[in-house]
């Protein structure tokens, strides 16, 4: 019998022939092939693993099971379930099995909130804002050095405390008088003073031709912007009043974004003249009509300086009680035009027609001719200038409706 030969050195050892050629060797090679993808898989989860190698020869015949690192967890640690977590309060994220290395960290508009990072995790120092959604990026390191990324949505509560919205006048497309000013009404008072210039940096003017201008606080609650001289005949204003983000003293948050544009018509203005008894209303310098008038009577005079038309009543009731000085009285009147909130108005008078151009004895409006106060009536506009001259007593210094022009501009941009 002939001995078997051994293979040459380098010489492959030929393949197993018969049922055992896809047995114990074939097996070895598909379980190679499971583990990989397993791990693979398990890798692309964001798990790390530490796996060790078998050395050749060793005892056993199995590979050993790869060793788990514990996957670490990124939680909100601030107060309240996901979702309605408190606005009054920071956020604060904290890592189990992990530690943090960043957090990026943007509301719904992409506004960055700012945060720091310490030994505890990651607490958001930037000002939080009511009924907001808040996304959250958080890097993570594990315990064998691999990097993640998590990413965490919440939202904050609805407001609790004071909101603050804005009315804008006049409204949208509006055409006024060269001297209307734009007026912004707010929902509640405001009085600190850094709350005031927080608002009046979310008050923008935009006119075209561009006209230089400046807000004045009214009251608490109302601001006027103006310009050094009346509007020209033409310009377009803009407004917009945007509250959104907006944190004030004492947890009152703004709300919303409230916008206008109306433009300036001819200029319509009038001179009442107290001592001549007389309403002389001109169109662009050109006089256009002189009436003969009555206006206040002693203790009860009209009031002198720069006022506005303010509103128009085809109908209106003169209450004697709503005045700078009280009487008693109740009249209705035709064609009444508001000049100041303290009660004055152009209106017809039939009553007065005699003293009309010769005395004056009204309780402080300016009397005209039926005929005279509805011609006025038509022509007036709101923002209209009405300047009152030769009168005894000047404005009343709390009626806003009278004070947009009854200062300098220099008095106009003091502080409010």
């Amino acid at each position: 019998m002939t001995a078997p030969t051994a293979p040459a050195p380098g010489t492959a050892s030929p393949a197993p022939e018969g049922p055992g050629a896809d047995g114990a060797a074939g097996r070895s090679r598909a379980g190679l092939v499971v583990t990989v993808v397993a791990a693979l898989a398990v890798l692309a989860a964001g798990t790390a693993w530490a796996v060790t190698a078998r050395e050749p020869g060793a005892a056993g015949s199995s590979a050993q099971a790869a060793e788990a690192v514990a996957r670490p967890v990124v939680a909100l640690a601030s107060g309240g379930p996901l979702g309605a977590v408190p606005y009054d309060a920071p956020l604060v994220l904290a890592a189990t099995d992990g530690t943090l290395t960043a957090v990026d960290a943007t509301d719904a508009g992409g506004t960055a909130l700012e945060g720091r990072l310490g030994p505890q995790g990651w607490t958001s120092t930037g000002q939080l804002f009511p009924a907001t959604a808040y996304r959250l990026e958080a890097t993570v390191r594990d315990a064998a050095g691999a990097t993640s990324t998590r990413t965490l949505l919440t939202s904050t509560a609805p407001a609790t405390g004071a909101t603050l919205t804005a009315a804008l006048s006049p409204g949208d497309d509006r055409v006024v008088g060269i001297g209307q000013p734009v007026a912004v009404r707010l929902d509640a008072p405001v009085t600190d003073p850094a709350a005031r210039a927080a608002v009046v940096a979310r008050l923008s003017v935009t006119t075209t031709p561009a006209v230089a201008g400046a807000w004045r606080w009214m009251d608490d609650s109302e601001l006027h912007y103006r310009a050094a001289d009346f509007w020209a005949p033409g310009t377009e204003i803009s407004v917009t009043a945007d509250f959104t983000r907006l944190a004030l003293p004492g947890g009152t948050f703004g709300e919303g974004v409230r916008s206008t544009r109306f433009t300036v018509g001819e200029a319509l203005t009038a001179v009442v003249d107290v001592a001549a008894h007389t309403m002389t209303v001109s169109r662009g310098g050109e006089v256009l009509r002189t009436m003969r008038a009555s206006m206040g009577r002693p203790g009860y005079d009209t009031r002198g300086g720069t006022f506005l038309v303010l509103e128009k009543f085809e109908d209106k009731v003169m209450d004697g009680s709503t005045l700078a000085v009280p009487a008693d009285y109740s009249t209705a009147v035709k064609h009444a035009v508001r000049i100041s909130n303290s009660g004055t108005f152009t209106h017809g008078a039939p009553w007065s027609v005699a003293s009309q151009g010769v005395r004056n004895v009204s309780h402080g409006c300016i009397n005209l001719s039926p005929a005279d106060a509805e011609w006025y009536f038509d022509q007036a506009k709101r923002g209209d200038v009405v300047t009152v001259v030769n009168a005894v007593e000047g404005p009343l210094s709390y009626d806003a409706g009278s004070r947009d022009w009854n200062m300098t501009w220099e008095e106009w941009q003091q502080p409010s």
